[in-house]
């Protein structure tokens, strides 16, 4: 195994700052947007078109993120556009390196009210190299898992495209006489959202805190730097979510309208206010009906939202938000269709959870020289 060398982050790398107004997104432009939320948001052009790494500069927790991309995009100005020197660093292994660092930026980030990363922070930040073969060979184990994760969820999307095509084709093409409007506040047992109060981390909790930035795509992502709550804290929040398996989450805060269908037991996460949670009352409709029709309406869920400065859905408008229900026999038949397809979907969800769990368990073991290859 070669010698570890120590470089300043600015020898190493070259940074760049995007330029465009942090409003500039449209709902189904063409390139990402970067911004400094965790969420990437499209765009009609792009002013990148590079191999980078962008690290978000600007949070209002100090909880940055950083993702690595490879084609067209804009960028917030307060986004970080990083290049490597391809002769000393590869791109992908510092993207994990620093990926590892999330939680000391946080404590290096200047501000009061909102916590930033400035230039010289970054180019004065040190970072451990091995010889470049040797970072591309950790790169790689990495990423192999990242993208055996990207495929699963690409998978998980077209399943998902698949039977919306279907609830598209049995309910809105073919839709029947006898089929009811109904409030959904009607057919749900439960509606409400996450913890409201402010709620103390335990660093070395067993359980995660999530929000609405967990979830995307029809996805739930859980990062390595989660908050992290205690048990008694987490048992006192399940006991007002009442959070269970066939559960719809649906974001009401900020990026609103992203909604997940919980096909496994939740038996270590709860969420902050900006999650709504929808219990399905299964002798009138079913999980797969109900995660397939509020998916269809989707853009009229998102036109609920208040507020100019933050968007909100209040819980009593989703109690309110009327549609069509079908008969129990049409939903069944419905069901006996999607249901093979949201159970791979859940197989591949959990296969994500364990390889997410293995690169996160592998990471600081190839940072440190502690694996050797």
């Amino acid at each position: 195994m070669t010698e570890w060398k120590t470089y300043r982050l600015g020898d190493i790398a070259k940074f760049q700052t995007g330029k465009l107004n942090s409003n500039a997104a449209v709902e189904n432009g063409k390139y990402p947007f970067f911004t400094c939320s965790p969420n990437t948001l499209a765009i009609d052009n792009y002013a990148f078109d590079k191999e980078a790494i962008l690290l978000a500069g600007n949070n209002a927790e100090g909880n940055f993120s950083i993702k690595y991309y490879k084609g067209k995009f804009n960028a917030y100005q307060r986004t970080y556009i990083i290049e490597t020197y391809n002769d000393i660093c590869d791109i992908k292994f510092l993207f994990y390196a620093l990926k590892l660092c999330l939680q000391q930026f946080k404590l290096m980030s200047q501000g009061t009210s909102t916590k930033f990363l400035t230039a010289v922070i970054l180019n004065n930040f040190e970072i451990s190299l091995p010889s470049l073969e040797e970072q591309r060979r950790i790169a790689g184990i990495l990423g192999a898992i990242d993208d055996k994760i990207e495929n699963n969820r690409r998978i998980n999307a077209n399943l998902e495209s698949q039977a919306q095509a279907l609830y598209k084709q049995w309910f809105v093409d073919n839709r029947k006489d006898d089929w009811e409007e109904k409030q959904l506040g009607e057919i749900a047992l439960h509606i409400t959202d996450g913890v409201h109060n402010t709620v103390i981390d335990s660093p070395n909790g067993e359980y995660y805190l999530l929000s609405c930035k967990n979830i995307k795509s029809g996805q739930l992502f859980i990062g390595s730097n989660e908050r992290r709550i205690d048990h008694e804290t987490f048992t006192k929040l399940r006991k007002r979510t009442r959070l269970s398996q066939g559960d719809i989450l649906v974001t009401s805060v900020g990026t609103v309208g992203e909604m997940y269908l919980v096909n496994e037991s939740p038996t270590n996460y709860e969420f902050q206010r900006s999650v709504a949670i929808i219990k399905p009352n299964q002798d009138i409709i079913s999980s797969y009906f109900l995660y397939a029709a509020l998916l269809y309406q989707r853009n009229e869920i998102k036109h609920l939202a208040h507020g100019a400065v933050q968007q909100c859905i209040f819980i009593s408008d989703l109690k309110e938000y009327s549609f069509i229900v079908p008969n129990k026999n049409d939903i069944s038949a419905f069901d006996e269709v999607v249901a093979p397809m949201f159970n791979k979907i859940g197989e591949l969800q959990k296969e994500n959870e364990a390889l997410s769990t293995l690169r996160d368990t592998l990471l600081p073991k190839l940072m440190n020289g502690e694996i050797k290859l």
